[in-house]
């Protein structure tokens, strides 16, 4: 069972723990009963905000949704960030997918530090025309005195 599905699985059963219907949570999530049922079908995708009040509707933490009871880890990424000019959601669970996440923020890192590169590069070039400006400024101003 992938990650999403257990997640839905979760939901599903600590609903039913908990005696409340489909019709119960969509009315609380103020969504048609059609549109939640397609949530925990997995007809429709889940944000991390309609995550979020699930939990709080269900009196759980966001975490106890996405647990599976099996061994790993959970690596959870709600970001936005300026590199990729987008909001980021990751969620790794067990060790190929955390080694696949830590491949990712590296690609992330580094091109990032290659922007960084590029802008120091670019101040450098900047700070030499400067020199050289302030060189010929001071060459003018000598040729106009001596004038």
């Amino acid at each position: 069972m992938n990650t999403q599905d257990k997640i839905r699985q979760n939901i599903r059963d600590i609903r039913e723990d908990k005696n409340l219907t489909q019709a119960d949570m969509a009315e609380r999530l103020s969504m048609s009963v059609t549109g939640y049922a397609k949530l925990e079908r997995g007809e429709n995708n889940i944000s991390i905000e309609r995550l979020h009040r699930i939990a709080q509707i269900l009196e759980v933490e966001v975490f106890d949704l996405m647990t599976s009871g099996s061994e790993g880890v959970l690596v959870f990424n709600n970001s936005h960030d300026n590199f990729s000019n987008s909001s980021n959601f990751s969620l790794a669970l067990g060790n190929p997918a955390l080694e696949a996440e830590i491949k990712h923020l590296n690609y992330i890192i580094n091109a990032k530090n290659e922007l960084l590169d590029a802008r120091e590069r670019e101040i450098d070039s900047l700070k030499q025309q400067i020199t050289v400006l302030q060189k010929v400024i001071t060459t003018l101003e000598n040729n106009k005195e001596s004038i």
